[in-house]
This record gives C-alpha cells, sequence and structure tokens, in this order.
C-alpha cells in the first residue's frame, strides 16, 4: 500500500482565463511572478471517499485544477530539464471555507486553515494521454459544468516547467507530491448533495459526492 506521509501538494496561483473563439484558452504568467501554496499530505482526499464539508466552513467552494506528480527528486531545478521531474496529467478539486478565508485575508493571517484542511484536496486517477497532447478539460457540479476549456500544449507545459523551477527554488521537489496548476474556474459554491466530475478528453478521471 501506497503511504502518503510526507506528501506535499503545491498549489499555483497565476492561472488567468482568456476567451478565444468558442472555448477558453489561458495565458501564464512568468516564473519571476508565479504565487502558489503548500498544503500538508492530511488535504488528501483518500481513495474517492466523500468530501464532508467540515462544521466551520459555513460557506464553502470548490475550484478544479489541471495537475500533474512529480515523479523525482529535485532541487532548484532549471526549466529546461523540469520535464525530467513530472508524469502524466489528471484533474484536481480544491475546497476552501470562504467564511474563513475571508478572516484570514482581512486579519494577515495564514489561510492554511481555510484551505488545508483534512480532505480539501481530491485528485482524480491519472489519465492516459502524454503531457505533449492538447487537453480538453471538463468539470462538473451536480447537474451544472464548472469549467469546459482547452488547454494547448506550449502553454501549459512552459507553465508547468517554470513552476516546477519556482517551487523547488524553495522546497525539494520529491516522488509522489503534486502540483495543481491554477484554478480553471472561478470557485463555486458548493453544499451537501452535490455531485463533483472531473473530465480529461473523454476519460473521467474524477468523481466523487459531498456530504
Amino acid at each position: 500500500m501506497c503511504s502518503f506521509a510526507g506528501m506535499k501538494i503545491f498549489v499555483m496561483h497565476d492561472l488567468r482565463p482568456v476567451v478565444h473563439n468558442n472555448g477558453a484558452f489561458f495565458s501564464f504568467n512568468g516564473m519571476e511572478a508565479m504565487p502558489f501554496g503548500v498544503l500538508p499530505d492530511s488535504a488528501l482526499l483518500r481513495e474517492r471517499r466523500p468530501m464532508f464539508v467540515p462544521p466551520f466552513a459555513e460557506r464553502c467552494s470548490v475550484q478544479t485544477h489541471l495537475a500533474v506528480r512529480i515523479c523525482r527528486l529535485g532541487r532548484c531545478v532549471s526549466p529546461r530539464f523540469a520535464h525530467r521531474y513530472h508524469e502524466g496529467a489528471t484533474l484536481a478539486a480544491v475546497f476552501r471555507a470562504d467564511n474563513l478565508l475571508e478572516v484570514a485575508r482581512s486579519e494577515g493571517w495564514p489561510w492554511d486553515m481555510a484551505m488545508g484542511f483534512d480532505g480539501s484536496v481530491a485528485i482524480g486517477a491519472p489519465c492516459g494521454v502524454e503531457p505533449t497532447d492538447v487537453l480538453h478539460l471538463r468539470t462538473l457540479l451536480g447537474a451544472d459544468t464548472m469549467a469546459e476549456v482547452v488547454v494547448e500544449r506550449e502553454a501549459w507545459l512552459t507553465h508547468i516547467h517554470a513552476a516546477l523551477a519556482r517551487i523547488s527554488a524553495f522546497h525539494t521537489l520529491r516522488q509522489g507530491d503534486w502540483l495543481l496548476c491554477g484554478a480553471l474556474h472561478r470557485s463555486q459554491e458548493v453544499r451537501e448533495g452535490l455531485r463533483v466530475e472531473g473530465w480529461m478528453d473523454g476519460e473521467r478521471l474524477m468523481a466523487f459526492d459531498v456530504k
């Protein structure tokens, strides 16, 4: 059985949606302006279990991210070699307690308690595509579409490699860590009884209930 002890979840905060034709594409900031957060291994929702809204989350919301798994040890990684440090692609859902996040922002407190609580991050199954493909992503909240986007190969690979270089300047990358590459849509309110699903290139990678 795989152990998640000590695993870190890196969450990028700089994905910027732009409208192009009938689809949503994404632009990315440079490496020097890439804020990120680090969530503990206890934030991971295990084995597709339901996500239970915690009692302190008077208002709870979710965002979905494109995610890749770190596959080797690395520190101060150059963007040129960053392709060696990640594998596959999937979708991840990040929940947050918005009432606590508002307080943390206004008081200048760390936001960990609002976004890094137990079971706040669900990561989908690995997709069968290679990271050189164009990705068609769709995420659902109940019967509603949260996001339906196309991520172009060069844009998202450049972003991932810059992000890994940025992160590894501060934290050693370890096999089994996860990089969540930036929210694909604005936060959506969640409530008990809803179902979250994520699809990539027609393959469902993520499906669980909110309770």
